[in-house]
């Protein structure tokens, strides 16, 4: 049992990003702390109301249940700290693990409100605009303004006509929202 504790202390304390040692002359670790770039936002950066995890994603979400148009989500989540924004998905692994979390669909930092092509709410280049995106079959389907969601189904993304009241999901990370790419 004490082999097995040893080993889960081990792993928690790998993962914040603290070295492993012993500390009997006082001295503190060098370099840890998670202050590396890709370390994310530690907990305590992030608001109380941001508790929801996806596993591989040092990420931290908040899903609300109310409907609002994607602006109102956008400046919703936005509001609620310096590195919070609507969700952008990094990856296929994250929206899979989001999408259980939403009633049918729920709006994510995605649209072409400003550009020709469909940019994220962050200076991110996540998959669905540097790369093939995890739509729908038939989306975007390339009518006017679009904003994107997440379905709750398949954990694709679909578009939708941006003043649609949806759910929407917000994220708490190290990128701060830009209002220059909405």
């Amino acid at each position: 049992m004490g082999a097995k504790l040893g080993l889960v202390f081990a792993i928690l304390v790998a993962g914040c990003g603290f070295e492993e040692g012993s500390y009997e002359d006082g001295a503190e670790p060098s370099g840890g702390g998670g202050d590396q770039p890709d370390a994310g936002i530690q907990a305590a950066s992030c608001p109380a109301s941001y508790t929801v995890t996806v596993a591989g994603s040092a990420s931290q979400y908040r899903v609300p249940t109310a409907k609002i148009t994607w602006l109102d989500a956008v400046s919703a989540c936005a509001s609620d700290g310096p590195h919070t924004h609507l969700v952008v998905l990094s990856s296929v692994a994250e929206g899979t693990g989001l999408a259980p979390l939403v009633d049918e669909k729920a709006w994510v930092g995605l649209s072409n409100r400003v550009a020709d092509s469909f940019q994220w709410v962050t200076a991110e280049r996540a998959a669905p605009v540097a790369g093939t995106p995890p739509w729908e079959h038939d989306d975007p389907d390339g009518e006017g303004m679009s904003c994107a969601n997440l379905r709750s189904e398949s954990g694709l993304m679909g578009d939708s006509e941006c003043d649609e009241s949806l759910a929407y999901i917000c994220e708490c990370d190290q990128l701060a929202n830009d209002p220059s790419r909405y």
